[in-house]
Formats: structure tokens, sequence, C-alpha cells
């Protein structure tokens, strides 16, 4: 994939279903995707309880991974992306752990220096809690 250009400025949208959302309803404000749509699964509950966690969670990560249609995912989202945007979305039912998952995956993968926008008050303090140090 030599033709993606990883020091790209990004920002990442995490976004749940909403038809009053002003990036979903303005399709020239931001391109997106749909992991609900695609059929991407984080349903996983021999290894967490979802409540417990978010797709900031290494876990849930793996789950996603697991799937070739995450994968998929990943690479329509740079292929988009590499058509010029500066902003780009992932949307699924509550923004927390499908499109929350794939973000960071995007991110951590392909794109080191995006900033990644979580929507809800979950994974805003889950993304909180990963960027504080813990002193011994």
């Amino acid at each position: 994939m030599a033709f993606i250009q990883r020091e790209r400025q990004l920002t990442i949208h995490v976004l749940a279903e909403h038809p009053a959302s002003p990036l979903l309803t303005n399709t020239d404000a931001c391109a997106f995707i749909n992991v609900n749509a695609r059929g991407v699964n984080a349903y996983a509950p021999l290894a967490y309880d979802q409540k417990q966690v978010t797709g900031i969670d290494f876990v849930v990560q793996a789950v996603l991974s697991s799937q070739r249609v995450t994968a998929e995912v990943l690479l329509h989202a740079c292929l988009l992306i590499e058509t010029g945007l500066d902003t780009f979305a992932f949307v699924c039912t509550h923004a927390t752990h499908r499109s929350c998952g794939c973000a960071v995956l995007l991110a951590s993968l392909v794109y080191r220096n995006a900033r990644i926008v979580f929507s809800t008050d979950r994974t805003i303090r889950a993304a909180n809690l990963r960027m504080i140090e813990e002193q011994d």
C-alpha cells in the first residue's frame, strides 16, 4: 500500500447512527463508513463484558482484527482518505465498540498523526484514562 500517505493530518470521528448528525447528513462534510451496515461484529461474550469495555480496549480491537470484514473496512477507509480527505468517520449503533475500535486501529496501524474525536461520554472517559500514566 505504497500509495498511502501515513504522515497525513487526519481527523477521524467516531459517530453513532443518528439521522440528525451534521457530519452524516451533509455528504460534503465528511466521508464515512457505517461498520454496522458492513457487518463488523464486536460481540464476544467469552472475551469480555461489553458494558466494561470500549473499542479503545485492546481486547475489543483484537476481536475486530480477527474479522476479514474489518480489514476490508480499513482498506476501504484508506482508499477514501487517500482521495484527499482530511476528515473521515466511522459510524455504528452506539459509537462505543465497533466504530471506536476501527478508528483506533486505523490511527494505530496506518495514520500515525491522526486525531480521533470520540462522541460519547463513555469513550471520551476511556480515552482520557488511557492517556494518564500510572505512577509507581
